[in-house]
């Protein structure tokens, strides 16, 4: 939300700092949003992994 304030302000303004400051905090947040997501197949390579260790005993 940051970001969409400062990006409109640099638009305002036309202020390519300040549009620099958005895309970065843009990017970032994005970037931690992707970070949030589960690794695709985890769960089911952790089953797995589980079944073996089982199997092993």
């Amino acid at each position: 939300m940051a970001a969409a304030l400062v990006w409109s302000l640099a638009v305002k303004n036309d202020d390519c700092r300040l549009r620099a400051i958005a895309l970065a905090d843009y990017r970032e947040a994005r970037r931690r949003a992707a970070d949030a997501l589960p690794v695709p197949g985890f769960s089911r390579l952790l089953e797995i992994k589980q079944e073996l260790t089982t199997l092993r005993a």
